[in-house]
Order: structure tokens, then sequence, then C-alpha cells
């Protein structure tokens, strides 16, 4: 008798008898000591104070117990299990595959390690299942106004920038259509807002934007505003 399941959820018992179709092999396990086995496959963080990651995992045991339990992980940030200071905290999944998002507390290049802990009660012992570098950013706001948004063709125009939050340092273009007309840098702790003083424009109407190119602690954001130039 074999049993037959799939993550679907579908169950059921079906006797194999030795004829024509008998299996030509069968897939042994490796001899284990009870331990979880498994693979941290990716870690990503494409959400400003996230990180999305997939793995893979499973205990030979756990299924020998009186009340089967789900497999549990542990997610330390910033080093091994036992580091002090690193962000940590804990999941189960009911599935060998398993996909999560988290918002996490650390920010800036890091290194994730991914923990299978072994069932309670069964043999074994705690499995790392790997160890993989991500960046978590934060997210940044630009905001920018022109000193004054009409003014004559001999008149310098000149432009108001801030950059949010206190921490994001970087530069800032600022440019009108696809041309960099100059560029500011904000450093850490320094001044927020950076009044600048930009080339002479034509007559027209122009679209000009602030655009913060991002750091490694934080995602790039851009402003824009219109100066009228008669």
């Amino acid at each position: 008798m074999v049993s037959e399941d799939n993550l679907g959820g579908d169950f059921d018992w079906r006797r194999v008898t030795r004829d024509a179709k008998w299996p030509s092999g069968f897939i042994h396990f490796p001899k284990s000591d009870g331990s979880p086995f498994g693979r941290f496959d990716s870690v990503s963080a494409p959400v400003a104070g996230q990180i999305d990651f997939w793995g893979t995992s499973g205990d030979p045991d756990s299924a020998l117990l009186v009340l089967p339990v789900d497999p549990s992980y542990l997610i330390t940030l910033g080093g091994p299990r036992g580091t002090p200071g690193i962000e940590s905290f804990t999941f189960t999944s009911p599935y060998f595959n398993f996909h999560r998002t988290k918002t996490v507390r650390t920010r800036g290049p890091t290194t994730m390690y991914l923990y299978a802990l072994n069932t309670p009660l069964s043999k074994g012992r705690d499995v790392l299942l790997g160890a993989r570098p991500v960046t978590i950013r934060d997210t940044s706001k630009t905001t920018a106004e022109m000193v004054d948004a009409t003014i004559k063709a001999a008149t310098v125009p000149k432009m108001k920038v801030t950059l949010a939050s206190t921490t994001a340092t970087g530069r800032v273009d600022i440019v009108r259509g696809s041309t960099v007309l100059t560029s500011l840098t904000f450093g850490s702790g320094g001044t927020r807002t950076i009044t600048v003083s930009l080339p002479k424009q034509v007559k027209g109407t122009h679209r000009l934007s602030a655009r913060y190119a991002g750091s490694t602690r934080h995602l790039p954001s851009t402003a824009a505003v219109t100066l009228t130039v008669s």
C-alpha cells in the first residue's frame, strides 16, 4: 500500500501489485539523524523596510509524533544566531516550499541567515539552510520649489530642495527633460534643505525635476516643479 498526497490537500491510499506496471526503481531517502533538511532559495527587498524570501525544507521525523506540528524556522539579520545586537524572528509553514514577506527594523546592506528548527521531542538538531546578502532600504522623499516660479530671462533661477529622512544622503540632480542642469549633495547629519542656483533659462514654461539617486539605505525619489520665464 502507498499513500499519495499533494499540496492541494488531496490524499488517498493505493495498492500497487507486482505486474507489468511494477515500478522499475524506488526512491530511497538517505539515512538521517532526524534533523531538518532543505535550502535557502532567495531573498530580495523590493519594498522599503521589507524582505521577501523563498525556501524549501522538511523534518523527516516530525510526522512520527502523536501530534504533528508545522515546521518552524528562525531568521537572523546581521549575523548568525547568538550574535549580540542582531534582529531575529521565527515563523512556521505547513508546506515544504515557503514564501514570506516580513517588515523588519534593519536597514542597509546586511546578511540574512535562515535556520530550520528541529521539531521538539524528535531526534536531530537545528540546521542552517543558508546565508544570503541583502540590502534593505528605507523610503526617501524629495520636495522642491522655485524661489520665484515666474522670472525674467535675465534672472538666475533658484530652486529650494529638501530631502527626507534625516539619514538620507547622496546626490540630487536638477534636470530639465534629459539634461542635468546641476547637482547637489546631501551629507549625513547635514542640512535637509539646500537652495541652488540654476543656469539661466530661455523664455517659456519649463518642467524641472529634482531627482534623488538613492543610496544603500534609501530608495530614489523625485519632485517636479514648473518655472515660467518671460
